[in-house]
């Protein structure tokens, strides 16, 4: 295991621990990892195996990967081309990011809209969206009532019906997150 790793190990490991209120000798018992073996380990100064990681990762309640995966950088730079476009009869969303954070994956869209209506089906439970009109005119909402939002307008949903998307102008542009909770 790098130098890298092994700081990112010892990093993630004391910070969790001290999170959960634990003390080295608590998460060795929890874990059955040795407590000179976490010391070393907090310490960035043992390379631990794969079955103490799981152990670790188990007795922390995270992910293994929260354990090794390289730190994402504090910045990050997604262009206006980047990214992947999804498109729907009314509706053209490039989805910019993703996150997953306590249980809740979030999706940040940059979407324009035609003058046509686009009906989404209902979603299901724990789903929410969170619409910011960035240009023109929308119809969005319940199908039998929906709410027109202009520039500057946000709205926020958990349709579990079908939902309208409507330009009321020809440059109808919007951001949308949409919000799925772990079930």
């Amino acid at each position: 295991m790098n130098a890298e790793l092994r700081g990112r190990v010892a990093r993630v490991l004391k910070s969790r621990r001290v999170t959960r209120g634990l003390s080295l000798s608590e998460l060795a018992r929890l874990s059955g990892v040795a407590k000179a073996t976490l010391s070393a380990l907090e310490a960035g100064d043992a390379n631990p195996t794969l079955d103490t990681l799981w152990s670790l990762a188990s007795a922390l309640k995270v992910p293994l990967g929260e354990l090794v995966e390289p730190e994402q950088p504090s910045l990050q730079i997604v262009r206006a081309g980047d990214g992947t476009v999804v498109r729907g009869v009314a509706v053209t969303a490039r989805l910019i990011q993703t996150v997953d954070v306590g249980g809740v994956r979030s999706e940040m869209y940059d979407a324009t809209v035609k003058m046509k209506r686009q009906v989404s089906p209902a979603h299901a439970s724990g789903v929410s969206e969170h619409l910011f009109v960035t240009s023109g005119k929308l119809r969005v909402g319940p199908l039998d009532s929906p709410v027109e939002l202009s520039e500057g307008d946000y709205l926020s949903m958990s349709p579990s019906w079908p939902h309208l998307y409507e330009a009321l102008t020809k440059d109808a542009r919007f951001f949308l997150v949409m919000h799925y909770r772990a079930a």
